[in-house]
């Protein structure tokens, strides 16, 4: 009976000696590269102390807004935020201001995405500070349009309400209520 395993090693000389031969002899440019990985991200610029200025088509300031830290990836002109801050401005009233723990944002779409202990505050009617609370939020500077559909507590020195889902219309002074509206009202 022909001893296999001899047969064996025997048989594995050549191919080792081939792939030595082609490893050492075969051009970089050769080499299959990985493609480029989708999503695959690199950020450049690490901003400090970030605040970024939104005008009106009249030259005045629309929004600001600050982050403790800002991250700017160019591929999509995107980036994440560090206890964003967002001031929007109005001509007859104080501003609103919106603050959470983290954000992210998108220039293509002037929008401002406020996640985790996300706080607003904001004038109706030129006199009733408003106050609401959410777990998530869009902020969309270039139609001065707030909005969520995650739970949320709104509160004022006349009321109190919790809903799912706002939309807050900040030049008409609007919020609509989107569905669950549960609210208590002061005389």
């Amino acid at each position: 009976m022909p001893d296999i395993g001899r047969w064996m090693r025997w048989a594995l000389v050549p191919l080792l000696v081939w792939g030595a031969w082609a490893l050492f002899t075969s051009d970089p440019a050769d080499v299959i590269q990985p493609p480029d990985v989708p999503g695959s991200r690199e950020p450049d610029a690490f901003l400090k102390d970030a605040t970024y200025l939104n005008y009106d088509r009249n030259g005045a300031l629309s929004s600001r807004v600050i982050a403790e830290r800002a991250i700017h990836y160019p591929d999509a002109d995107d980036g994440e935020l560090v206890r964003p801050s967002v001031e929007i401005y109005q001509v007859d009233a104080p501003p609103w201001v919106l603050r959470a723990n983290r954000g992210t944002f998108e220039l293509k779409t002037d929008r401002v995405y406020l996640e985790e202990q996300v706080n607003a505050v904001g004038i109706l009617n030129g006199k009733h500070p408003v106050r609401f609370e959410s777990d998530a939020l869009d902020y969309f500077s270039a139609r001065r349009f707030i909005e969520t559909d995650q739970p949320v507590k709104i509160t004022s020195d006349r009321f109190a309400t919790r809903a799912t889902g706002l939309s807050v219309h900040i030049d008409q002074k609007l919020i609509d209520l989107h569905h669950d509206v549960h609210s208590v009202v002061q005389p």
